[in-house]
């Protein structure tokens, strides 16, 4: 059985949450299709994000057993996630919402050194 996590770090370039979706799907094959879908779809929000908003090194780390994915994207922007108002008719800022509604739980924090953030979701199986 493959390993059940991993951490990966990502240049901030377009092949980013490719990158990261692959290694995802790699380390979570067990589970169902559904919640690897789900949590690609999350992840490949938060790290798209992170290359056109922090562009600085990302690291993606995943955990997954039979009971959930967990995945923290952390970059070293203090830039925090800003939500849109979902009646706005911009392209960008609605992706918070998509996590809102497919994550279990989620959330970001300020890094310890104050250099950056981590956003974190988990998805229960």
């Amino acid at each position: 059985m493959p390993p059940t996590s991993s951490t990966l770090r990502l240049q901030p370039h377009l092949d980013a949450p490719g990158q990261a979706r692959r290694l995802l799907e790699r380390i979570c094959a067990h589970l169902a299709p559904a919640v690897r879908a789900d949590a690609c779809l999350v992840l490949t929000e938060i790290v798209t994000n992170a290359v056109i908003h922090a562009r600085t090194m990302i690291t993606v780390a995943i955990d997954c057993d039979d009971t959930a994915v967990a995945v923290a994207v952390t970059d070293n922007s203090r830039q925090a996630p800003q939500p849109d108002d979902p009646d706005d008719l911009h392209e960008s800022g609605h992706g918070l919402l998509l996590i809102d509604r497919l994550a279990t739980a989620w959330g970001y924090d300020t890094r310890s050194d104050g250099e950056g953030k981590v956003i974190w979701f988990r998805i229960d199986c």
